[in-house]
């Protein structure tokens, strides 16, 4: 299934082992990150949790900003392509 995620994805951060840069479907860090979650985040290191920067990696376990499915402030799914491929139009998003 590997191959057919990396195919889909865009992610911003570039392509690596387990992530894609070309695809249509948009992964980005969030836009407006809340201060509060980051202190969530900083507190959880302190306690000795690992600080994860990618749960779709290797790892899943620590705390850490999750990525999120958005482009330009939206959010950016296969439903959507699905709704606007259906209404005629050839973009993603």
């Amino acid at each position: 299934m590997l191959p057919w995620f990396r195919l889909a994805e865009g992610n911003l951060r570039g392509a690596d082992a387990q992530h894609g840069a070309d695809g249509p479907l948009s992964v980005q860090d969030l836009r407006c990150p809340n201060p509060l979650a980051e202190r969530f985040i900083q507190v959880g290191v302190q306690d000795g949790l690992p600080r994860n920067t990618d749960f779709n990696g290797p790892s899943q376990e620590g705390v850490g900003w999750y990525r999120a499915t958005q482009r330009n402030g939206g959010r950016c799914s296969t439903v959507d392509h699905g709704r606007k491929t259906v209404f005629g139009h050839g973009y993603f998003c």
